[in-house]
């Protein structure tokens, strides 16, 4: 019997393997979808965050903001 967490060190280990693989062709064949743009949003947020809450922590400005929420939402 296998020890669970050699199990579970192979498993991420093929599972790595795989993805390393097959997910880049998987990528450039399929046209861009919602989770793709899901995805790319992310990818974006992430992009901003550091330096937004770098501002806002120097700036004291605040972490939630209404007002600036709703003024992005209708522009």
């Amino acid at each position: 019997m296998m020890d669970p967490m050699i199990r579970h060190l192979a498993s991420a280990a093929v599972l790595s393997a795989f993805a390393t693989l097959v997910a880049p062709a998987a990528a450039h064949a399929q046209p861009t979808t919602s989770l793709a743009d899901l995805v790319d949003a992310a990818v974006r947020r992430l992009q901003v965050a550091e330096p937004i809450a770098a501002n806002k922590f120097h700036t004291g400005g605040l972490i939630e903001d209404p007002a600036r929420e709703q003024q992005v939402l209708d522009a």
